[in-house]
C-alpha cells in the first residue's frame, strides 16, 4: 500500500489532481451523455481542432477530455497534444488499461515522427517513463522491467525510470537492486542539482531508501534515511508519505506509541488521508485500543465505503476480539473490493483454520504467496501442510523456501524450527541435530 501511494503521488505531482474514484457504471453513463452532446455539436457547427482544443484545455472534467481528446484524435491522428491529454486524464481517472492502449499509439507516434516529435515534446523520456507506470499499475512487471531496460539504454539518465524500477525490483524483492536506484537519484542530485520538475524525486528517493531498509532490518539507517527525507520534503509536495514511512519503521521496530505519533503528524497535515487513517487504525489494535481502531475504520468507510484496506483492517480488528464471524464478514467484502487486499486475505485464512477448513485456508495462502512473498505466509503454509499431515509435501517446501537465502536472521528461526519438527517425524535425529545448531 505504500509503494502505490508514493507511486501514485508521483502521477499526482505531474498530472492534475485526481478526481473520487467512480463507478464504471457511471463512467459509462457519462461518456454516452457526452458523446450524445457532441454528434449534435458536430451536426450544428464546424469543428474545428483549435476549437475543441480550447475546449480541452478550459475542462475541469476527465470525461469530457476524454471523449474530446478521441474527437480531435479522429479528425487528426497526428495531433501529439491530444494524446497526451487523452493519457493524462485516463490515468488520473484510473483507466490504466485504456490508458496503455492509448500510450502505445502516443509512443508510436512519437517514434515514427523523430526529431519533430523531440522538438514539441522535451524531454521525450518523460512519456516512456509513464508508460512505464501505466505498464506496472496493469501489473505488467516483467514487461515493465524490460521498457525501463530498454529506455535507460538510449537515454542513460532518467530519475522517473531509476524510481519506477526501484518500486518494481522491491515488488520482486529485490532489495539490493532497487537501493542502487535510489542511490542513483540522490548521487545525481550531489553531483548536479536536480532541476524541476524532477527535484521533489531527490526527496522520494530518500523515503524510498528508508523504505528498502526497513525491509531489510537495517532500521537504524532507515531512520536516518527517513529523517533526511524529511528534512527536504516541501510540505505542500504530500509530505504525509515521509510521515507513513518513518511510522512503518517503528512498526518494525515494535514502538507503537512512536508510529502512532508519525501517522497522527501525517494527518494533521492532511486529515482525510484513508491511507494514514489505515496506519493510524492498525497502531490503535496494536496498543490494544480495539475499540477506537474499530472506529477509526468505520470513519474512513463512512468517506469511501469500497476502501478494500478499511474492511481488512477491520476483519483483522473483529478477529482480535475474538469474533470470526464479523471479522469473516468484514475480509469477504474487502475482498469483493479487492481480491488481492493482503490483510483481508491473511484474516480470511485464520478464520478458515479456525473452522478447521484448511484445504481453503491453504488456497488462500497460496494467493497470498503469488502477490508477495514473505517469511510470514511461508510459515504459515508449512503449518497448513502439516495440518493436512501432508508431511512430505512441508519438507519439500521448507527446503525450497530455505534455499532462497533472502531472509534475516529472526526469519529464519520459525523457518528452521519447522524443518526440525518434519525431521524428528521422519526419525532423521542426525539432520534434526545439524538444524538446531544451525
Amino acid at each position: 500500500g505504500f509503494v502505490d501511494c508514493k507511486c501514485d503521488m508521483i502521477a499526482e505531482m505531474t498530472f492534475k489532481t485526481p478526481k473520487p474514484f467512480v463507478r464504471e457504471n457511471n463512467k459509462d453513463f457519462e461518456l454516452d451523455k457526452l458523446k450524445e452532446e457532441f454528434n449534435k455539436i458536430s451536426k450544428t457547427e464546424n469543428l474545428e481542432i483549435k476549437k475543441l482544443q480550447e475546449k480541452v484545455k478550459s475542462s475541469k472534467d476527465d470525461q469530457e477530455i476524454i471523449v474530446l481528446s478521441k474527437i480531435i484524435i479522429e479528425l487528426d491522428p497526428n495531433t501529439f497534444a491530444a494524446y497526451t491529454d487523452l493519457t493524462s486524464a485516463l490515468m488520473r481517472s484510473n483507466q490504466m488499461v485504456e490508458a496503455e492502449k492509448w500510450y502505445r499509439k502516443l509512443i508510436a507516434l512519437i517514434d515514427s515522427e523523430g526529431p519533430v516529435a523531440s522538438d514539441n515534446f522535451k524531454p521525450i523520456f518523460i512519456f516512456r517513463s509513464y508508460f512505464g507506470y501505466i505498464l506496472y499499475k496493469n501489473k505488467k512487471y516483467d514487461e515493465a522491467l524490460d521498457f525501463f531496460d530498454e529506455h535507460l539504454d538510449s537515454v542513460k539518465i532518467d530519475p522517473f525510470s531509476w524510481y519506477w524500477k526501484c518500486v518494481i525490483l522491491q515488488k520482486d524483492q529485490k532489495y539490493r537492486d532497487a537501493l542502487h536506484y535510489c542511490e542513483k537519484i540522490i548521487e545525481l542530485n550531489t553531483i548536479q542539482e536536480i532541476s524541476k520538475p524532477f527535484d521533489y524525486l531527490v526527496g522520494v528517493a530518500w523515503t524510498e531508501k528508508a523504505d528498502i531498509q526497513n525491509s531489510l532490518g537495517e532500521y537504524e539507517n532507515a531512520l536516518e534515511s527517513i529523517d533526511k527525507a524529511i528534512s527536504i520534503t516541501d510540505e505542500s509536495l504530500n509530505a504525509t508519505n515521509v510521515w507513513i514511512g518513518k511510522g512503518t519503521i517503528y512498526q518494525n521496530l515494535g514502538n507503537h506509541e512512536d508510529a502512532l505519533q508519525c501517522f497522527e503528524k501525517g494527518l494533521s497535515l492532511d486529515n482525510n488521508n484513508t491511507l494514514l487513517m489505515n496506519y493510524k487504525s492498525v497502531e490503535l489494535a496494536e496498543l490494544g485500543r480495539f475499540d477506537e481502531a474499530e472506529k477509526c475504520c468505520k470513519d474512513i468507510i463512512s468517506i469511501d465505503k469500497f476502501q478494500s484496506n478499511s474492511w481488512g483492517n477491520l476483519a483483522s480488528i473483529y478477529l482480535q476480539k475474538g469474533n470470526d464471524v464479523k471479522s469473516f464478514e468484514c475480509s469477504s467484502i474487502s475482498l469483493s473490493i479487492d481480491p488481492d487486499n493482503l490483510v483481508a486475505l491473511q484474516a480470511h485464512c485464520v478464520v478458515l483454520s479456525s473452522f478447521k477448513k484448511y484445504n481453503e485456508a491453504l488456497d488462500v495462502i497460496e494467493r497470498i504467496l503469488k502477490i508477495e512473498k514473505n517469511s510470514r505466509m511461508q510459515v504459515a503454509k508449512i503449518n497448513m501442510l502439516l495440518k493436512l499431515n501432508l508431511n512430505a509435501k512441508a519438507l519439500e517446501y521448507t527446503d525450497e523456501v530455505l534455499s532462497r537465502n533472502f531472509f534475516k536472521d529472526n526469519e529464519l528461526v520459525p523457518i528452521l524450527s519447522y524443518k526440525i519438527k518434519l525431521l524428528l517425524n521422519s526419525q532423521e535425529h542426525e539432520k534434526a541435530l545439524t538444524e538446531c545448531n544451525k
